[in-house]
């Protein structure tokens, strides 16, 4: 039986002795390196990962307070300066392991520096569907050690979300957010654009029409989301009684498509297009007879032409 106890001894001796070993070696204080953040910034101090059964106290030196310190017994707190630019903080990070009496001390310094600002050259822009635009950004102090990260509301369109002043084209009306991150001071501010897409829709009515050779169609061209006066061009210019009007007058002799393209005063874009299918053999729906010579007389005929006669 001695032999026995003598054995469950050692054995229980060496294991305590391995798990004191273990836990000795993990009592190490890394209260992580020095470090500058900005006034409306925050940053994480220390570097050790949170293990069972050791304790962790954050303490200032030189009469720093730790209500910067969002709990002092964590092994990586945060911490967001809360004074003025230019002090200076000085931590102590002490970890304890009450089972193997075991302590380590380790400080860090930070120095609270002042917030930069981030400003685009222009804020609200208004451009046409299809134009590109490109951002100005101004940094207040001017630096290299930025990270960028735009988002959009309202539009989806592909761009470099990660560039400082990518080139824009949005398909709608969108907000975009700048986010500039300073990986030197942890400094972080934003910025906000907003920029209006005109897309200048343009109706033409008829769109389509089936009719006889010969006959007559007005066509009505109606604008929307655009700033006028407009200028029309129409193509092709084959039976149109005007070319740069909204409302011309079509006599054609065979089947035409034809497209109008329609500029606003600020120098949107946007095209419109009408179909007539000329039919020599075409019974009108429409009967009208009020004396003005179109669709005045409902007659069923055969229209036997040459083209471009």
């Amino acid at each position: 039986m001695k032999k026995i106890f003598w054995i469950k001894t050692a054995l229980l001796g060496l294991l305590l002795g391995t798990i004191a070993g273990n836990v000795q070696a993990q009592c190490i204080s890394n209260a992580g390196p020095d470090r500058n953040v900005c006034g409306n910034a925050c940053t994480v101090l220390g570097e050790d990962t949170t293990q069972v059964g050791l304790v962790y106290q954050w303490s200032g030196l030189g009469g720093t307070p730790t209500s910067s310190i969002n709990d002092t017994t964590l092994a990586q707190p945060q911490m967001c300066p809360n004074g003025n630019a230019g002090d200076v903080y000085i931590f102590q990070f002490v970890v304890d392991d009450p089972i193997a009496a075991c302590s380590d001390t380790d400080t860090v310094v930070v120095v609270q520096t002042a917030p930069f600002n981030v400003s685009l050259g222009f804020t609200d822009s208004t451009i046409c569907l299809g134009d590109t635009l490109r951002p100005i950004v101004n940094l207040n102090p001017a630096g290299t050690d930025y990270t960028y990260q735009w988002a959009v509301s309202g539009g989806s369109f592909q761009f470099n979300t990660t560039e400082a002043e990518p080139l824009l084209e949005p398909n709608a009306t969108s907000t975009l957010t700048l986010t500039v991150n300073d990986t030197v001071t942890n400094c972080r501010d934003f910025a906000t654009l907003t920029v209006t897409v005109n897309p200048l829709q343009v109706l033409v009515d008829p769109a389509a029409t089936v009719m006889n050779p010969d006959q007559r169609v007005q066509f009505e061209t109606t604008v929307l989301d655009g700033f006028p006066p407009y200028t029309y061009t129409w193509t092709p210019e084959t039976f149109l009684s005007c070319i740069d009007c909204s409302n011309p007058e079509a006599n054609p002799s065979e089947s035409v498509s034809y497209t109008v393209n329609v500029v606003d005063s600020r120098g949107c874009r946007g095209t419109g297009n009408a179909n007539i299918a000329v039919d020599p053999f075409f019974i009108p729906n429409v009967f009208t007879p009020n004396g003005d010579d179109i669709n005045d007389e409902l007659l069923l005929n055969y229209y036997e032409y040459e083209p471009g006669r």
